[in-house]
């Protein structure tokens, strides 16, 4: 899931790359797996709705 996101989100997570260790790319990363996360929850309930 990390690797996915990374690759969907890398433009985003990396558009603040000035430093070589720079915390807001682990902010970045951590936003974006969240983002992912919450768009798998969102496809699970609606398959569910769907099947009820």
């Amino acid at each position: 899931m990390i690797k996915e996101c990374y690759f969907q989100y890398s433009l985003s997570i990396l558009s603040n790359n000035k430093e070589k260790f720079n915390p807001c790319l682990t902010q970045s990363l951590l936003m974006a797996l969240i983002l992912h996360q919450q768009k798998q929850i969102d496809k699970i309930k609606e398959k569910q709705n769907v099947e009820y």
